[in-house]
């Protein structure tokens, strides 16, 4: 999601389609694995993460794209 604030001082909320950061969920969906195989994976180290708490975790795109050039080889 997206928030802008237009000129007029009104909140904008827009989906967006290019992420920079994903949820393990959105992660799971684009890889098409179940939730519980990204969490195996960061656990495991494969996968780097930011976590800004204990439930609330980040993949950013940039560690997406590692993986996924890894993977392919």
């Amino acid at each position: 999601m997206i928030r802008e604030v237009t000129q007029s001082g009104d909140m904008k909320v827009s989906a967006s389609t290019s992420h920079s950061q994903f949820t393990i969920h959105q992660l799971a969906a684009r890889w098409n694995v179940h939730p519980l195989t990204i969490r195996r994976r960061i656990k495991a180290g494969e996968i780097r993460c930011l976590r800004y708490s204990r439930q609330l975790v980040r993949i950013e795109l940039a560690e997406v794209e590692r993986y996924e050039s890894e993977a392919r080889v």
